[in-house]
């Protein structure tokens, strides 16, 4: 395999992927522009931590699979490259129909922004995209390694570009309240840009798996 098999191609991915406007951006949004900063800040504090959760979980799973059926691995890299290139395609299609989904405002308590952001972070399919396909697809495992912790600490990385990429768009939603109220169009077009970096990694991604054997 190659270098961007490495940190520096997850951590390019794992930006690409996560700074698209999907569920967890647009629930930070509409906490930014219904409430504010604090509460947007709460909420991506809140995603973070559902999505670390689902981290862990896929990690263990999939780390004692890999240890007893090692070409698992190789699936799971093209089924990484699979999945981006039908989620950037999503991604193209909504931008190009003027699809771009409906800001949600919420309501309640500062707590709540909290709890509400870790439910939304921990059912985001991004999140499953990222540690079952994604993260795995950029596992090298030394000799004597452990898949598993190998996976934890590799999760690490998307993770932490997740929570400065999520608390970076509740800033812009507070600075940016009225434009971002009143107009998708930017949105559209991140998404569309976004899709088309993600068929272009998911080329690379299946590409340098097919060079690699």
């Amino acid at each position: 395999m190659t270098r961007f098999n490495g940190i520096a191609g997850l951590l390019l991915t794992s930006l690409i992927l996560i700074a698209i406007p999907g569920p967890s951006v647009l629930y930070i949004l509409g906490q930014a522009l219904a409430r504010g900063r604090r509460a947007a800040l709460l909420s991506a504090l809140g995603n973070a931590a559902g999505i670390a959760l689902v981290g862990c979980v896929v990690a263990v799973g999939l780390g004692a699979l890999i240890t007893t059926t090692p070409v698992v691995q190789a699936y799971v890299r093209l089924i990484g490259a699979v999945v981006l290139l039908a989620i950037g395609l999503q991604y193209l299609r909504a931008a190009l129909r003027g699809g771009a989904a409906t800001l949600a405002r919420g309501g309640g308590t500062q707590h709540r922004s909290l709890l509400v952001g870790v439910m939304v972070g921990a059912t985001n399919p991004k999140a499953l995209v990222m540690f079952g396909t994604v993260v795995p697809s950029f596992l090298i495992l030394p000799p004597g390694a452990s898949p598993t912790v190998s996976l934890l600490l590799l999760s690490l990385v998307p993770i932490g570009v997740g929570l400065v990429v999520d608390a970076s768009w509740a800033l812009v939603g507070d600075a940016g309240r009225r434009f971002l109220a009143d107009s998708a169009r930017g949105i559209r077009l991140l998404q569309g840009f976004g899709g088309a970096l993600m068929i272009v990694m998911a080329v690379m991604l299946g590409w340098l798996e097919n060079i690699g054997h």
